[in-house]
């Protein structure tokens, strides 16, 4: 493990750039702001990095040879909060947060695919040294997600190797430190996303992938152990992309819901409804926009439903679907971004009790901040 210093730029302004749009009820956004973060974003995570209890945005840029900080000052957005050196050489992709160390601090494990490994970012919240380490998967890392594979209390973490068609385990020792499975996971054509959750209800994490190159997702179950095998393949609407494993309407089962578009680039959401007999579906639902990527799902209007939130990377929009249960998601509003969204992320940014969005707009090199502006004395209902 090698340690580094961040490069701090706390009280730098970031540039504000205004995108209006007009939204109906019942989602009430406020106009996008957009945030310079460097050439061709590709990877974001929120985390609160400074320790102040506030969900801060993590960033990473294709061509960038390092990682940007965004540090969350409530209602006024987010200002700069410096930077992180990549390793000599290295590249930075998709990324995952959670505690790989188990000292209550948030840590990073960033992907690197033009060196096929991933890099963990041991982050103090109190202090501006971190620890990293680097570790080695398959071909062009994108997808990650991180969770207790083998049941002894650490996170792990699941690659989706993009280049190879496989999934690669790495195994935490509980400081931070990872070891390579010998075995890797073969997947479909083209694997973008990964996803854990425990999809049959025996108390361990299984594995959803979204294989890009063709037209379906793969399910994986655990063993217990940490041991993954095939399970199951179901048939997607379009190219699928990336995924959410939620109870998306209350059940006590997990669902699952993945973006994709068709040969004439329509986004669609499908969904996976699931149940005592296994998973049935998908239910199709068109979004606004084109070429649907990114997805992320949030209570938008605390109804007691899950909604769910895509990004549209073709026709620079945000489709918002409103959930009202048995997955009956109704397609309520279209969102203007700035341009090449390609993912979103749904959490409280400004402490008011409602959650808001970050989208990581790809081709126009920024972060768009949309503040919701729900009603607070309650839920909104449906128009008749």
């Amino acid at each position: 493990m090698k340690t580094k210093t961040l490069h701090l730029g706390f009280g730098a302004v970031a540039t504000l750039l205004l995108l209006g749009a007009a939204l109906p009820a019942p989602v009430i956004l406020r106009p996008a702001v957009s945030y310079p973060i460097g050439r061709l974003p590709i990877g974001m995570v929120a985390v609160d990095f400074d320790g102040d209890s506030m969900t801060d945005v993590v960033a990473t840029t294709a061509y960038g040879r390092d990682i940007r900080f965004l540090r969350n000052v409530g209602a006024k957005g987010f200002v700069d909060g410096g930077s992180f050196d990549l390793p000599p050489g290295a590249f930075a992709g998709k990324m995952v947060a959670s505690d790989f160390n188990g000292d209550d601090s948030t840590d990073i494990a960033i992907a690197l695919p033009n060196v096929g490994r991933v890099m963990i970012l041991l982050m103090n919240a109190h202090e501006a040294e971190f620890t990293y380490g680097q570790f080695n998967v398959g071909l062009n890392p994108g997808g990650m997600d991180a969770g207790d594979l083998d049941d002894d209390g650490d996170m792990d973490l699941v690659v989706a190797n993009t280049g190879s068609n496989t999934v690669s385990l790495l195994f935490n020792n509980g400081e931070g430190s990872f070891i390579l499975a010998k075995s890797r996971i073969v997947t479909g054509s083209e694997p973008r996303h990964v996803a854990l959750a425990d999809l049959d209800q025996d108390g361990d994490l299984d594995m959803v992938v979204s294989n890009y190159g063709e037209e379906f997702i793969s399910l994986y179950l655990n063993n217990g152990e940490g041991g993954i095998a095939a399970w199951q393949t179901f048939a997607t609407t379009s190219h699928p992309d990336a995924l959410i494993v939620r109870d998306l309407n209350n059940d006590g089962f997990m669902d699952i819901a993945v973006t994709g578009f068709d040969r004439s680039a329509r986004g669609t959401i499908s969904v996976f409804s699931a149940g005592r007999n296994g998973f049935a579906g998908p239910m199709a639902f068109s979004t606004f926009g084109l070429g649907t990527s990114g997805l992320a799902c949030a209570d938008l209007d605390r109804d007691g439903w899950l909604d769910l939130i895509a990004a549209d990377q073709m026709s620079n929009t945000l489709t918002v679907l409103m959930g009202g249960g048995k997955q009956a998601f109704q397609a309520a509003a279209m969102y203007k971004t700035a341009y090449g969204p390609d993912d979103v992320l749904a959490f409280n940014i400004d402490s008011d009790g409602d959650e808001d969005l970050v989208v990581l707009n790809s081709r126009s090199d920024c972060l768009s901040i949309i503040m919701n502006d729900f009603p607070r004395s309650g839920p909104m209902p449906w128009p008749k």
